[in-house]
């Protein structure tokens, strides 16, 4: 749907439902409460579920499913309020600040880098098993494609040096 049809539809949904908010009212409590993190400090699910008042931690067998949509919730949030955050894995979200921002780029980098370096080894093995048997035109696209790769791992690596290196 392109973005001009998608606000006609919104538009038309807006004229036959007046008076009905486009947010529910979890998510407004998840926004009111994004909007008063600190910057450069660390929240563990527990703390934001005390101050939301949503469930967002549980032990096995507890209502996995409302949990997951809360924290969908607190994720939209979060991007919504154009406020650049990590999540540490079941444990809670670190909120970027001027002390620990750049460590932040760092992992960020760190993941792409890794996920360049999986689309290199698959394309590499498409590339090993099929390249003879692929047309011209196909081989040509899997050089252009390993050129890319080639450059993405120089560069990152680039990046990690500079990022790590002591000032």
């Amino acid at each position: 749907m392109s973005n001009k049809k998608a606000y006609e539809s919104l538009k038309l949904w807006r004229q036959n439902h007046p008076g009905v908010p486009l947010k529910s009212a979890t998510r407004i409590k998840f926004d009111a409460v994004v909007t008063s993190l600190e910057a450069g400090r660390f929240y563990s699910f527990a703390e934001i579920e005390e101050l939301v008042g949503l469930k967002l931690v549980g032990s096995r067998g507890d209502r996995t499913r409302e949990i997951a949509m809360n924290r969908a919730k607190l994720t939209a949030a979060l991007r919504a309020g154009g406020r650049p955050w990590i999540t540490r894995n079941g444990v809670g979200i670190e909120m970027a600040g001027p002390e620990n921002g750049v460590s932040m780029i760092g992992e960020k980098v760190v993941a792409a880098a890794s996920s360049v370096h999986r689309a290199h080894s698959f394309s590499q093995a498409i590339s090993d098993i099929h390249y003879n048997s692929m047309t011209d035109a196909n081989k040509s696209r899997m050089q252009t494609i390993e050129s890319a790769f080639d450059s993405f791992r120089s560069v990152a690596k680039q990046v990690l040096l500079r990022l790590t290196e002591k000032l």
